[in-house]
């Protein structure tokens, strides 16, 4: 199963499954983040977080593929922990 993700830190993000999408305007809270705290992994693995949730169902026993062009992600999914406390 192959699914996409985009993220802007200063809008939000959105991820596309088949033919369902949806896309999520950050808070006030995560804009408002320290700077240190502010990081391009951290705005983009949010929106498979999301995804993860809104389709679990469908993704059980399934193999999911990612496509990352952030190494800092693929690092955090791959290892499945990181360096900041709020991934």
């Amino acid at each position: 199963m192959v699914f996409s993700t985009d993220a802007s830190v200063t809008t939000g993000c959105g991820k596309m499954f088949e033919i369902e999408w949806f896309a999520n305007k950050w808070s006030e809270q995560i804009l408002h983040l320290p700077a240190p705290e502010k990081s391009t992994a951290l705005f983009e693995i949010i929106p498979i977080i999301l995804a993860a949730v809104l389709w679990d169902a469908r993704w059980k026993r399934k193999r999911i593929c990612l496509f990352y062009h952030n190494r800092a992600r693929l690092n955090i999914v791959n290892k499945g922990r990181s360096k900041s406390s709020l991934i």
